[in-house]
């Protein structure tokens, strides 16, 4: 089904394991560049961004925007935090927020990470909950080596289960590069929402109706 335009949550790991200079000069830096990247490319292709940093807890940072400078803003005022990384409470967080896209669009989440998921809930209620509604999970791990089989096993479940696509990237150069191809993926509109109480394990709680002021989340 083709959509109206797409709806996205940019979900960047901000934890310790970042700060590893491996991929020059740091993961961090490289992915916060790809997320800016990919921002840009959506938002030149008429979608819409918001904007998510995880490590421990999800820190929703902005909702969703076409102005690419509050993006920019928000990535910027972004600081590596401590160790550890709950994947799933992040992915969770951003089907919230796309709960609010219009019908008719497609709602995708890209996650730009380096690994080390060892917190939180499993991968399997979250990616059934993500696909019940919709949501297309992609991810970009950044790392000069393979990631370990653990983290393998949690982003092959997300993409396999919500028609999403992994790309790996070993150095500033092929980040950005497949940050670009990421978010120029066409994605089809959600053929209308289809959770219910009762269908997930994870009800939708109050959805978010107002921009996040930059920084906010980071400071609660």
């Amino acid at each position: 089904m083709r959509s109206l335009g797409v709806y996205a949550v940019i979900a960047i790991d901000v934890n310790a394991l970042t700060s590893s200079d491996d991929v020059k000069p740091s993961r961090f830096e490289v992915l916060r560049e790809a997320a800016a990247t990919a921002a840009r490319k959506l938002l030149e292709r008429g979608g819409w961004v918001a904007l998510l940093a995880f490590y421990r807890r999800p820190v929703p940072l902005l909702y969703f925007t076409r102005d690419y400078s509050l993006v920019r803003s928000a990535l910027n005022s972004l600081s590596i935090a401590e160790r550890g990384v709950a994947l799933s409470e992040a992915i969770r967080e951003a089907c919230y927020l796309l709960l609010s896209a219009p019908p008719g669009y497609a709602t995708r989440t890209l996650v730009f990470t380096s690994g080390g998921f060892r917190l939180g809930p499993p991968p399997e209620p979250i990616a059934f909950f993500a696909r019940s509604i919709g949501v297309v999970i992609d991810f970009l791990t950044v790392s000069r080596a393979d990631l370990i089989a653990a983290d393998v096993e949690w982003i092959s479940r997300f993409v396999s289960w919500t028609g999403g696509v992994w790309e790996h990237a070993r150095s500033r150069e092929e980040a950005l590069a497949k940050a670009v191809l990421l978010a120029s993926r066409e994605v089809g509109a959600r053929p209308g929402r289809v959770w219910r109480p009762g269908l997930g394990v994870y009800p939708p709680r109050q959805l978010y109706t107002r921009q996040w002021s930059l920084g906010e989340g980071l400071q609660s």
